[in-house]
């Protein structure tokens, strides 16, 4: 659906931040909705620890590993708990 341009700048915006709360203050004293999402860079914005991170994202032994142990059967036919790394995003 293709708004007027006049017609949007008419209507009080609603805005998702993400990140900075900063910019939340001025969109709601001038009648906008703001919801935010908190959110932070990876390794805390440590340029070092965001790239080790990163790699050990998307080292393939740990894949590998991973897809092996999610393969094996339980002992004795019990469910063994579920390690967030070795199951998977859920």
């Amino acid at each position: 659906m293709k708004m007027p341009a006049n017609s949007l700048l008419r209507q009080a915006p609603a805005v998702l931040n993400i990140g900075i709360d900063g910019f939340n203050d001025s969109i709601s004293r001038n009648g906008g909705q703001v919801d935010h999402l908190g959110w932070r860079p990876p390794g805390n914005a440590d340029p070092v620890l965001a790239w080790n991170l990163a790699r050990l994202m998307d080292d393939p032994r740990i894949t590998a590993a991973n897809q092996e142990v999610t393969q094996r059967p339980a002992p004795c036919g019990k469910t063994l708990p579920c390690a967030p790394m070795a199951c998977g995003p859920r």
